[in-house]
């Protein structure tokens, strides 16, 4: 090969590399507090995680949370999903995510690590 092709080729895997070591997304802190800046402790270790975070880096393994698929509506007990005089059906959310290994349930109106 010609010493200026195999130069091109070298530097197009450098910058391949490179591009790959700056894109790569590794999570820096996901714990997150609650509107009324309390934490949640299970265990002695801060366990309350962010819906947004779980669905855009984890993968739901588990549907069986009920929520309201429209916003303003809360999901009542009567199993219904309520806004003023309206209401509707609700969906079903995702109530466990699988995040690298580590899984998080929804128990109790917050994100619990399993």
């Amino acid at each position: 090969m010609n010493k200026q092709i195999t130069f091109a080729i070298l530097i197009l895997i450098l910058i391949a590399f490179a591009f790959v070591l700056l894109t790569r997304k590794t999570p820096t802190s996901y714990i997150v507090q609650e509107e009324n800046g309390e934490n949640i402790k299970f265990d002695n270790t801060t366990e309350f995680v962010d819906q947004e975070w779980l669905e855009d880096n984890c993968n739901c393994i588990e549907r069986n949370r009920f929520e309201c698929g429209f916003e303003g509506f809360e999901y009542r007990d009567d199993g219904f999903c309520h806004k003023g005089d309206t209401f509707t059906n609700p969906v079903r959310g995702c109530s466990k995510y699988n995040c690298t290994g580590e899984d998080y349930s929804y128990i109790e109106e917050k994100w619990k690590k399993d």
